[in-house]
């Protein structure tokens, strides 16, 4: 439960990033920021004993979740 309500915590910052994006024409992929990111969390992960291929699956999937909200407040 406490998963979920970080996720949902997560994804309601994620449309006010959005929000932002479009107010300021930003593109949704910053490539360079998302490399920051996976770098980051692959580090931090493996540093708690997770494997590099659940990290990359659930940053990938956050990652996709996040960019199919924000596309859908560009489209709006």
């Amino acid at each position: 439960a406490s998963l979920l309500k970080q996720l949902y915590r997560r994804m309601k910052i994620i449309r006010r990033i959005g929000m932002l994006k479009k107010e300021n024409q930003i593109t949704i992929l910053q490539v360079n920021r998302w490399k920051e990111i996976i770098d980051h969390y692959m580090v931090e992960g493996k540093a708690l004993g997770l494997s590099e291929s659940f990290l990359k699956g659930i940053l990938n999937n956050l990652h996709d979740e996040s960019m199919l909200n924000q596309h859908d407040i560009m489209n709006k």
